[in-house]
């Protein structure tokens, strides 16, 4: 589905396509203190040369720094390395929302991605347990394909 189309410098609408040819390169979730200040760093994958808008946003960090739209263009290997400088206020699980356009007007096409932050130490999971004495324990098992 296409997002609810922007309004260009001109007025026109612009409609971001999903499934751009950007990929993130990125490494596993990053763990910090309440109160910290910490870089998150990350590569995008485009086309050489291509120009790619970049967008942050966050459920729980506050960005200090790159903040609105920014402007990159991949390199002759195709690589965007990006920093954000964010705060972590307060203890969970948050997430660094980024937003990459590629190409502009109607030829616009976009990809979402995430980077997850743990803030403090990540709570413990609850096991589920049966409170009804007529139900069945359930038993999960790894999916197996047949090839019958």
């Amino acid at each position: 589905s296409e997002q609810a189309p922007e309004r260009s410098a001109t007025g026109a609408p612009e409609y971001r396509k999903p499934s751009a040819p950007i990929q993130l390169q990125a490494g596993p979730a990053h763990r910090a203190e309440v109160g910290d200040e910490l870089t998150l760093e990350f590569t995008l994958l485009a086309q050489p040369g291509q120009p790619l808008t970049v967008e942050l946003r966050s459920d729980g960090l506050e960005i200090v720094a790159p903040q609105g739209q920014v402007q990159y263009n991949a390199d002759g290997n195709g690589q965007v390395p990006v920093s954000a400088l964010v705060r972590t206020p307060a203890a969970g699980r948050h997430y660094l929302g980024i937003s990459a356009t590629a190409g502009s007007g109607n030829a616009a096409m976009s990809r979402s991605f995430s980077l997850a932050v743990q803030v403090g130490a990540q709570a413990a999971q609850k096991r589920a347990e049966n409170s009804d004495p007529d139900s069945e324990n359930v038993r999960r098992m790894p999916a197996e394909e047949s090839t019958r």
